[in-house]
């Protein structure tokens, strides 16, 4: 667990922006952070009624906002799963009804249907609870509850990367359906294939096996980062053809697809960005704190080996070695030349 100040000098997207607090070795849910977090959960709590808190000579106002990604802010809201029938963090929605955009955006942002902390407290337990099965863990409002953006673009093009994969298949096994298995092809496959990797990504599909090392039906594929799929987003959809069906079935509208459409304006509308709040720093300082225990710790006792070094590391901040600054005298060959000239080296290696 761990904390930014969003109006501090340091990077909030960088590690060093972000500042570990507690460490627990076990699987994340409910209970465990429940149990082990306790004090940090009650003086965090605390701080969050008060609003403030005395430094001496000082009283500085706090505003607490909580972020994570959705499986974190599920389990401090102490909701169910993403897969349950109320999974939204936010309102009260089924997600049997998650495909219907045509409510305007204070429909699930208003009473009845708003999620509240005070009647979440009241409902967990209840047997009608909107999947509140467990109290909150933190008396954060949900206006100050920020969805992700790093995971909000991730998950969302994972889904839809997922709908060209199926409706590629579905081509296929109706062109290979009279065919015998000899004459069998994967050229709308391929093509996907290709037409991905035009954009600059490396991508491949294959088809996962089952136990018993047979073909099971079901394709995987590579699993892309941030920045592949901001490429993807920008160029990939001028050069699809054709019509979709199969995918797009209201069954896969997510509970980021709704939160992105109903509740992520809200939280432009009122803190006009939502980069402040963005997992990327909180990610990189879990890489961090995964390196220090994969490199640099005896595993004696791993979580306390994290939170002494960054300890070392706050102390000795004034002593960090200065970057050399660098500035790119020639933008335009670092954002298109050099994406054509790794193009045209790939085409002369195939």
């Amino acid at each position: 667990m761990s904390f930014a100040l969003l109006e501090s000098t340091d990077d909030i997207l960088a590690a060093k922006g972000n500042h570990t607090i507690a460490v627990v070795k076990g699987k994340e849910d409910y209970v465990v952070l429940k149990n082990c977090f306790k004090d940090v959960l009650s003086d965090t709590n605390d701080m969050v009624r008060e609003k403030k808190i005395d430094l001496g000579e000082d009283i500085v106002n706090l505003e607490f906002f909580l972020g994570g990604d959705y499986k974190f802010i599920l389990l401090m809201m102490g909701l169910s799963g993403a897969t349950s029938n109320h999974a939204c963090a936010w309102c009260k929605i089924h997600k049997d009804e998650r495909w219907n955009m045509a409510y305007d955006l204070n429909h699930y942002n208003s009473p009845p249907l708003k999620h509240t902390i005070k009647e979440m407290k009241e409902l967990a337990g209840k047997k009608n609870n909107f999947c509140c099965v467990n109290p909150p863990l933190i008396d954060i409002d949900l206006d100050h509850v920020i969805l992700d953006e790093l995971h909000l673009l991730l998950r969302i093009m994972d889904v839809l990367i997922n709908n060209l994969v199926t409706e590629a298949v579905h081509w296929d096994q109706q062109d290979n359906w009279t065919k015998r298995k000899k004459d069998q092809t994967t050229k709308h496959l391929d093509k996907l294939k290709n037409t991905i990797r035009s954009c600059g990504v490396t991508f491949e599909i294959w088809e996962k096996s089952n136990a018993d090392g047979k073909r099971s039906g079901q394709y995987d594929f590579t699993s892309l980062l941030g920045p592949d799929k901001k490429k993807l987003l920008k160029e990939l959809p001028e050069k699809l053809t054709g019509n979709t069906y199969i995918g797009y079935r209201r069954c896969n509208v997510t509970p980021y697809m709704h939160a992105m459409v109903y509740h992520l304006p809200k939280f432009l509308e009122t803190y006009k960005t939502v980069k402040l709040f963005s997992g990327q720093g909180v990610e990189k300082n879990n890489d961090v704190a995964r390196s220090i225990v994969l490199r640099k710790s005896n595993n004696w006792d791993a979580a306390a080996d994290v939170l002494k070094l960054e300890s070392r590391q706050w102390d000795l901040r004034e002593k960090e070695r200065i970057k050399r600054s660098y500035t790119k005298k020639n933008s335009q060959y670092w954002e298109h030349e050099l994406e054509e000239e790794r193009k045209k080296r790939r085409k002369t290696l195939i």
